[in-house]
């Protein structure tokens, strides 16, 4: 059962620490995915429409969102801005998202992570499977 996790204020230490990086293997754990119900809980009791688990004192780079639907955007798209540390962690990124994300410009990172993208699947005799979950409260 979620739970409403304290968020944390300007000065806590925990703020002012670079995160971890997930692996991809916590993704399996069930007290991972309680954390990410947890911060959903804690986002909707903020109010808000976003939450980084530093804000609720865990040292990890996961963000949470739910943008809902409105008239400009119907299927409720965001556009999301951020910078990756290179190639690897940005096609980490996409992968993570799956079919949920659109590269709309520059056309040449579009097809520069298109080639990387299918490179990486040509590896795999099965396609990779990711779930990228915009709001927990919807999947349940």
């Amino acid at each position: 059962m979620p739970y409403v996790r304290p968020i944390i204020t300007d000065g806590h230490p925990t703020l002012r620490k670079v995160a971890k990086k997930i692996d991809l293997k916590e993704l399996d754990d069930p007290l991972f995915q309680q954390l990410i119900d947890d911060m959903f809980e804690t986002m909707y009791a903020a109010p808000g429409v976003g939450l980084a688990a530093p804000q609720v004192n865990v040292s990890k780079r996961l963000f949470v969102m739910d943008v809902g639907e409105d008239e400009e955007h119907p299927e409720g798209g965001v556009i999301v801005r951020f910078r990756a540390s290179g190639m690897l962690e940005l096609a980490w990124h996409l992968f993570t998202w799956g079919n949920k994300i659109e590269i709309v410009e520059p056309a040449s990172l579009r097809q520069q992570i298109t080639t990387e993208m299918r490179a990486a699947l040509a590896h795999h005799e099965e396609p990779l499977r990711f779930t990228y979950v915009l709001d927990s409260k919807k999947a349940s």
